[in-house]
């Protein structure tokens, strides 16, 4: 039995090309990627900052490739939380363009404590960092 609503396997079912849930709560069930944690333990492990930026979006990749989940009623499932490492200027990862791939082929699950404003999410009480999903197709599961 899947743990989501139909609205929610609805929204996952229709033809759109990337497939984004925006959760405040965490999905019980559904096993979730601390990409904060497991990135930050990652790269305690390089020695040197060379080619930091490079190393730290292939460990992303790497990371999400290994967490992804298949659900009866959604398919292949990317759950992710603590994603505030992914903004992190040192990293120079490209956020946007690593969450519109995996959204395409997945359905990506996001659980973000979030302020939302013109189809940007930022993180509260900061509008540095956000997420522009303006073009992309998007669910917030409250």
């Amino acid at each position: 039995m899947s743990p989501f609503n139909e609205r929610i396997i609805s929204f996952t079912k229709g033809s759109s090309r990337n497939k984004i849930i925006i959760a405040t709560d965490e999905i019980p069930g559904i096993s979730v990627l601390d990409i904060g944690y497991q990135l930050s333990e990652k790269l305690k492990t390089i020695t040197g900052k060379s080619n930091l930026s490079l190393r730290a979006s292939r460990f992303s990749e790497i990371l999400f490739e290994k967490h992804i989940t298949q659900d009866e009623a959604l398919g292949s499932i990317l759950y992710i939380k603590n994603i505030g490492i992914l903004f992190e200027p040192k990293l120079k990862i490209d956020t946007q363009a690593l969450i519109e791939r995996y959204s395409k082929n997945n359905t990506l699950i996001i659980q973000w404590d979030y302020e939302f404003k013109d189809h940007k999410l930022f993180f509260k009480n900061t509008s540095n960092h956000y997420l522009d999903l303006s073009y992309l197709s998007y669910l917030i599961a409250e």
